[in-house]
């Protein structure tokens, strides 16, 4: 009852002017931010720090925050609409998402991922209020060989994912993780597969490779085809098209109540982050879901998935930087920027010491998700009528956003030379039927699981036994097995229910 009593002090305070100013401005600058293709979270959170200096800790946080949770549908309206993932946490959605719009349901996807990103968002907002100290401390005894192992069965789900033609798609994993290892080694310092290209020292750019294999690819693939999305809408937009109807709502609602709960554990821990929880949230529900054949072709619960587990995420991060002052993510490392900037320092003791922050905080991000959502409601239909225009005009403007967006990342041609090739790969691996998601994933996880792999062997004596030491490595080790039995299974099942109903 206590706890419940500040969240009512927190709301009587963001309520009140200027709180519920600050939280409307950040959540409609989030959304706009998010709506420009290599503009995320970070980036928008760390140019617009310095201009809450004139405000108190909490005003600067709620802005932050609101900006942290807009931009993630922001992300949403680019990856549906034109299947240009501005950020690595929004390629899932871009899967299903964009695939609805080209059946001219895009109205029904960003529906989907409205509801379900404040569903998700709600619901984990109640997991960060009472159990973020219990969760805290099962975050942290995550260590290297813990991360890899998650990767690894992160790695495995990807692999579900490759569709009807396993080889290429496994093929596709191979090249995205050599992609990943492009770069300086973040071990040993030295350089790797650059080709004395200094371009290249820092690795090929991740929003590049996202723009270029989703969203240029595509614009190529719709003007050889003379393919317009807006052909499959009326002039007139259809208020009914707007919205998931009933059965598809009873369809997802199961789907938001998992991937919110998995968004929410993996967010928790340090460095795992909303790309992760949508792969591996998508994953499980391509195995479970009674729709999971049509998932990559369209599924509405693929959006609702990926959006639940993505904002469910996003308040996950938050534990450990407010409980133990380690920033789960790159957004809540600028938050704590923020604490820091007003000689404040999270920690154990923060919620006694700065109490009607906290609680301030948790409740405006409760009203800011329902901000957002009334706002998202009122675009839909703007955005759908985007969609009539004509093939002339909407494809050189997704052209030239995607040059400008990923030019705005670091000023760089190279960048954009990188995302026009990568556009072209996409479109010819497309002409060819290999899978694209393989890939980016493989590209994405590399980082991660080598610099988990080479920690675990550097602290254990390169002796492999430290991953069946850890109790939790174990456990994830032994469910990436069974994942690979049951894959095995299903394959031998499904191959003799074929010859049965050949001979038959």
């Amino acid at each position: 009852m206590e706890t419940i009593g500040y969240l009512i002090e927190g709301f009587n305070t963001v309520l009140a002017f200027p709180y519920i100013f600050y939280i409307i401005l950040g959540v409609t600058i989030g959304m706009i931010v998010g709506a420009l293709p290599g503009v995320g979270a970070v980036s928008g959170t760390a140019i617009l720090l310095p201009l809450t200096y004139g405000m108190d800790l909490t005003g600067s946080l709620i802005v932050l925050c609101g900006i942290y949770y807009g931009t993630m549908y922001g992300n949403t309206i680019t990856a549906v609409m034109l299947n240009i993932p501005g950020t690595s946490a929004s390629v899932i959605t871009a899967i299903d998402g964009y695939e609805m719009n080209k059946q001219g349901r895009a109205g029904a996807a960003i529906g989907m991922a409205t509801f379900s990103s404040f569903i998700g968002a709600t619901i984990s907002l109640i997991f960060l209020i009472f159990l973020s100290s219990i969760i805290a401390q099962w975050a942290v005894g995550f260590g290297a060989p813990e991360y890899f192992s998650l990767i690894l069965l992160g790695l495995l789900l990807v692999s579900g994912l490759t569709g009807k033609h396993p080889v290429k798609g496994f093929l596709m994993m191979g090249i995205g993780l050599f992609i990943g290892t492009i770069g300086v080694d973040l071990i040993t310092g030295e350089q790797r597969y650059t080709l004395d290209n200094i371009y290249l020292i820092d690795g090929i750019e991740l929003v590049a490779v996202l723009v270029g294999l989703f969203g240029f690819s595509e614009v190529l693939n719709n003007v050889i085809n003379k393919f317009n999305i807006g052909d499959s809408y009326s002039k007139q937009v259809n208020i009914k098209k707007m919205f998931p109807n009933i059965k598809e709502w009873k369809s997802s609602l199961p789907t938001i109540s998992r991937s919110t709960i998995v968004g929410f554990l993996i967010g928790v821990l340090p460095g795992a982050g909303a790309t992760i929880a949508t792969v591996f949230s998508y994953s499980i529900e391509k195995k479970v879901s009674k729709n999971r054949d049509n998932f990559g072709k369209g599924a509405i619960e693929g959006v609702a998935s990926a959006e639940s587990a993505n904002n469910s995420a996003v308040n996950g991060a938050l534990i450990p930087m407010l409980t133990l002052g380690i920033p789960g993510s790159a957004v809540t490392a600028v938050l704590l920027g923020a604490f820091i900037m007003f000689g404040v320092r999270p920690g154990p003791q923060l919620y006694e010491n700065q109490s009607d922050v906290i609680w301030s905080l948790f409740a405006s991000m409760y009203v800011g998700n329902f901000v957002l959502l009334l706002l998202s409601i009122l675009t839909i239909p703007l955005f759908l009528y985007l969609l009539v225009l004509s093939k002339n005009i909407l494809q050189p403007l997704v052209a030239v956003l995607c040059i400008i967006g990923v030019y705005a990342l670091n000023n760089s041609m190279f960048d954009v030379w990188v995302m026009l090739l990568f556009g072209l790969l996409g479109f010819i691996l497309k002409r060819f039927e290999f899978p694209l998601l393989p890939l980016v994933l493989g590209f994405i996880l590399m980082p991660i699981a080598e610099t988990s792999l080479r920690q675990s062997l550097l602290m254990s004596g390169y002796d492999f036994m430290i991953f069946i030491e850890r109790p939790t490595s174990l456990v994830l080790l032994i469910i990436a097995l069974l994942y690979i039995l049951a894959t095995i299974i299903s394959n031998i099942i499904k191959s003799k229910k074929s010859k049965m109903n050949m001979d038959g």
